[in-house]
């Protein structure tokens, strides 16, 4: 007698990983992990000067800086000041 063991089939996983929602959460990268975007407080500085700009973003959970950005923007980029992003 010949015994049939029928093969395992493939799982498909496309439909879940393709299935973002529209209510799924906007979530940010931060120093504690991914967080929705709504727990976090956003503020924006600018700082001028002659010789350049920056523009400072930073992301706080309650009162905890847990993101910072900094972009620079230098005027006259040939006294050696250069456009530059930092982040944490």
């Amino acid at each position: 007698m010949i015994e049939i063991v029928s093969q395992p089939t493939a799982v498909d996983f496309s439909a879940q990983i393709n299935s973002a929602l529209p209510t799924d959460l906007p979530m940010l990268f931060t120093s504690k992990g991914n967080i929705p975007c709504d727990a976090l407080r956003y503020e924006t500085e600018w700082v001028t000067d002659q010789r350049y700009i920056i523009f400072c973003e930073r992301w706080f959970l309650v009162d905890e800086l847990v993101k910072s950005n900094s972009h620079v923007y230098g005027h006259n980029p040939i006294d050696g000041i250069q456009s530059v992003q930092q982040s944490f």
